[in-house]
């Protein structure tokens, strides 16, 4: 169920490729109730401004975040979340991000992917599905920023783009995941991409959010 896709630019070809993809299906935490971090290849996190709570059962308060199968894994401020299983198998045989976002976290970075080796000069999408986990208290509402690093050091703001009013769960079943982009284009003499996500909501009951499938995609270009 598709509810938002923001800016998201049609190929002219109707072909795209992905760049880059996270799915979350981390074996070890598949079907049961440990976590998992999400970490770059190098070890740096990830996540940004929240802390990982490792183990099983753990509670994700205000302020931090785990990689789950199913949102039953997890404790907030509230007690234990009902079964809500990752958008990839609907299952619990996959993974998710689960952000309880902090009180301290207004208008602050929630979490930052860098991208190498890319085209230049071609239509790009990132995107991801979002679900909100508790269908009381505060509203979600973030920001897509992507970011050029350019090869003379400078650096450009490649889109800037805000979800708008995340909605919450309005039933028990597991159908309000939503999806969300932004599209923007590579300029000439791009050395890397930052993929960032903002949080623009206040904390406390509400705004425990849940990431999936997030994917960097390109037009592929029209041969002539």
């Amino acid at each position: 169920d598709v509810a938002s896709i923001t800016g998201e630019i049609c190929c002219d070809n109707g072909e795209s490729i992905v760049v880059w993809s996270e799915d979350f299906s981390i074996p070890e935490i598949a079907n049961n109730n440990k976590h998992a971090d999400w970490l770059e290849d190098n070890g740096d996190k990830i996540v940004k401004n929240h802390g990982y709570v490792p183990g099983e059962n753990a509670g994700v308060m205000d302020g931090h975040y785990a990689v789950t199968s199913n949102t039953s894994a997890i404790r907030n401020g509230t007690g234990i979340l009902a079964d809500r299983y990752d958008h990839t198998s609907n299952d619990g045989s996959g993974g998710f991000l689960f952000v309880n976002v902090g009180a301290t976290a207004v208008n602050a970075l929630l979490f930052e992917k860098l991208i190498t080796g890319f085209c230049e000069e071609i239509p790009y999408n990132f995107s991801l599905w979002l679900l909100q986990v508790e269908g009381y208290g505060v509203d979600a509402n973030l920001r897509f920023e992507i970011e050029a690093e350019l090869t003379d050091g400078t650096n450009k703001i490649l889109a800037n783009r805000p979800t708008g009013t995340i909605m919450k769960e309005t039933n028990d079943d597991n159908d309000q995941w939503r999806k969300y982009g932004v599209s923007f284009t590579v300029p000439k003499n791009t050395d890397k991409l930052y993929l960032r996500v903002y949080n623009f909501s206040s904390s406390g009951d509400g705004n425990d959010l849940c990431f999936d499938d997030l994917v960097l995609s390109a037009c592929q270009p029209t041969l002539s």
